[in-house]
């Protein structure tokens, strides 16, 4: 994998060229229609067998008749004489392809050779760039470079943001939004055949006019390339956000364990991005506006909003938007901010955060200045003016101009991180807009959107603030040892009593228990600890489904019986195989006050995963998880612990006892330790419930049921 220097200058002629080919028929017209509309200062070379010229400039018969080897290509041909031309303009040192036709790999099923054709046609590219194929191209608005077969939206601009994907018609999409983010480039990627749209980003990352780039990911398969991109992008201070879609169902089927049916490939690259630092989103409109807030300031430091409005409804309206948000919040304004507000405005005026401010000093820009320049005093991390301008056709805006100077004003006064909010979409015009972003200040649009696009900028800058901690680590835990070599050794299944000695081992508590073959021994076992104890089925990974154990067993009767029954169901459980010898009875652990999952998955591209969730019967039913990437600190652990609402019942719920949080913790970390230490072999580890218990009880956090399994390798965990 090259370097982002590298990468830059090896996709650097096609990104910049000076000299463009267009080859082919209505697609290649259309490609040099766009570069000249697009005011492109390089040279265009249209390429046609029969054609004397394209929209006035001379066409050429072929690759063979052209005055220089182009520094970019566009192959506007079947599928089949793709091939033949690409292999032909890297002969000539070209400096890149980007490939229309389709009929490659994405054409399989309908194509009997698409993937032998596809290899033709990387074989033939080398070490030439290659765009697609199945793509349209890429739109360089800061070049005025238009590689792309069809309309688009994108204008001259010196600096903005780039949006990637894979999909031809979302960027086309993306280039027609009238939100006034500044696209700097824009390109779909096709099939990725061989220069990825990771690559790519790393190429654009490296150009000093590029502020932020957005991805839209259908698949990744090149880890350390997206580590690196993460990397470089924090060192730059240029953020980055991704929509991922096409979430796949990556080895469930092989699960055993609740947590890895419950956390599948789409929560582990969701952690994975989270740890690089990679803002996530769920929309294309989210995501436009989220690069257009990265665009004007950066990532922020937090969610700490102020917001302003002249009406009350929209006060209450973002109020209650940011109520039930876990990032996002109005802090309450001290005495002296109130104060110095308070001075701005009408006595009736009511001073709070959201502000409402009246409309006793609408249209009035000295007043309003006043009172908008006294808020963005205030240290919060981003200060909103709720504002929805009229219809452009139907109404006059005369009226909305001071409110939209007074912030010009306070902004400039200030220096504070300003945004204007429109309620709804269509009701913050094109051009107010942009003037606003040429002022310095992110339009957004839609409180929902706006609230989105700033926890996604708080999240970045929240991960870019512990980044050099990570710095002394792997960022992920993932196993050398070749597939092949997994294959060969089938995983093995510990049985729930070996599993559990060796999480002790570990320094991770479980109740007291052993192994036993009679009822007689069973019942010795009961009256030395003098207490409840627990029958298990030993080799049965899920025991409450099928009835496999006993609990609150007290006296020698309960646990006779029981053992006589669960010894007839170890039978029937066995089937082919030869039943495990004896039951597992342990000590009963009581005084809880709740049961969580802790779980250890591996997942294929990002190795191992740790998931937090509510464990016992309450797994599957309350949904709630947390899926974090190892290795973890402990305060990843515990800032995971406050996003459940399982911390409530731990921190002393309706005046209850308060957990034993730090017992809790500890079990976290010695688990992940413990994980850490058996990379190369753990495939999955589930411990499920932990029980809890009250602090006052001295009872800890205990392991009360363990599911393990690993490679069958040489060594012992």
């Amino acid at each position: 994998m090259s370097s982002p220097a590298l990468a830059a200058s090896r996709l650097a002629r096609l990104l910049h060229p000076r000299t463009l080919a267009a080859i082919g028929g209505k697609e290649a017209a259309q490609v040099v229609y766009q570069c000249l509309a697009m005011n492109y200062k390089g040279s265009i070379f249209p390429v046609h067998p029969t054609k004397k010229e394209v929209h006035g400039i001379r066409c050429y018969p072929s690759l063979q008749a052209l005055p220089s080897a182009p520094d970019a290509t566009f192959l506007g041909v079947n599928h089949r004489l793709t091939v033949k031309l690409t292999r032909e303009l890297h002969a000539m040192h070209a400096g890149g392809v980007v490939s229309y036709a389709s009929g490659f790999s994405e054409a399989q099923s309908e194509i009997e050779d698409g993937n032998s054709l596809q290899q033709q046609l990387t074989d033939a590219a080398q070490d030439m760039p290659l765009l697609g194929p199945n793509c349209y191209g890429f739109v360089n608005c800061l070049d005025r470079v238009v590689i792309w077969p069809d309309q688009h939206a994108g204008e001259p601009c010196t600096k903005g943001v780039a949006i990637l994907t894979q999909s031809s018609n979302i960027a086309m999409n993306m280039s027609m939004q009238k939100r006034a983010t500044p696209l700097a480039f824009f390109s779909s990627l096709g099939n990725s055949a061989q220069t990825g749209i990771l690559e790519l980003a790393q190429a654009l990352l490296e150009d000093e006019r590029i502020t932020a780039i957005g991805l839209v990911i259908e698949g990744i398969t090149e880890i350390e390339r997206l580590e690196s991109l993460a990397v470089r992008a924090r060192d730059l201070r240029k953020p980055l956000v991704a929509l991922k879609v096409g979430h796949s169902e990556q080895a469930r089927s092989a699960a055993l364990s609740h947590t890895a049916s419950i956390s599948g490939s789409c929560e582990a690259t969701q952690a994975a991005f989270d740890r690089l630092g990679i803002g996530q989103v769920q929309t294309l409109p989210v995501l436009i506006e989220t690069l257009k807030l990265l665009h004007t300031h950066g990532a922020l430091e937090d969610a700490r909003l102020s917001s302003m409005s002249c009406s009350g409804g929209e006060a209450a309206l973002i109020a209650d938007q940011v109520h039930a948000r876990k990032k996002a919040r109005f802090p309450a304004l001290s005495q002296q901010q109130q104060s110095r507000i308070k001075t701005t405005l009408s006595k009736m005026v009511a001073v709070a955060n959201p502000l409402d401010y009246h409309t006793f000093i609408w249209a009035d820009r000295n007043a309003l200045t006043k009172t908008f320049a006294a808020m963005l005093a205030c240290p919060f991390d981003l200060h909103l003016l709720v504002c929805d301008f009229p219809h452009e056709e139907r109404c006059s805006d005369a009226d909305w101009s001071p409110a939209a100077e007074a912030l010009f004003d306070a902004v400039a006064t200030t220096g504070a991180r300003a945004a204007v909010v429109a309620t709804l979409h269509e009701n913050l015009p094109e051009a107010w807009a942009k003037l606003f972003l040429e002022k310095g200040i992110a339009p957004l649009y839609g409180m929902q959107e706006a609230l989105d696009a700033i926890e996604t900028a708080a999240e970045i800058g929240a991960r870019w603030k512990v980044w050099r901690k990570e710095k002394k680590r792997p960022i992920f835990l993932k196993a050398t040892i070749e597939e092949e070599q997994r294959e060969r050794h089938p995983a093995r299944l510990w049985d729930e009593f070996h599993a559990k000695k060796l999480l002790q081992e570990h320094g991770i508590k479980v109740p007291r228990g052993e192994i036993v073959s009679s009822a007689a021994a069973a019942c010795a076992f009961q009256q030395r600890i003098e207490g409840a104890c627990v029958l298990k089925v030993l080799g049965v990974a899920h025991k409450s489904d099928v009835d496999a154990l006993a609990l609150d067993l007290t006296s020698e009767p309960s646990v006779t019986e029981a053992f006589g029954r669960l010894s007839m169901l170890s039978q029937e459980l066995a089937h082919d195989g030869a039943a495990p010898q004896g039951l597992f009875v342990e000590q009963m652990v009581t005084g809880g006050l709740c049961e969580l999952l802790l779980g250890i998955t591996r997942d294929e591209q990002f190795g191992l995963m740790l998931t937090l969730a509510w464990g016992g019967k309450l797994v599957s039913l309350m949904g709630e998880r947390i899926v974090l990437p190892l290795p973890v600190l402990q305060e990843e652990i515990e800032a995971a612990l406050t996003s459940l609402s399982v911390l409530r019942v731990l921190g002393g719920y309706r005046g209850g006892e308060r957990g034993d949080i730090a017992a809790l913790l500890t079990l976290c970390e010695r688990l992940s330790q413990f994980a850490e230490r058996n990379a190369e072999r753990l495939v999955e580890l589930d411990v499920n419930p932990v029980v809890v218990c009250s602090e006052k009880s001295l009872g800890g956090a205990v392991a009360l049921d363990a599911l393990l399994r690993t490679d069958d390798l040489e060594g012992r965990p």
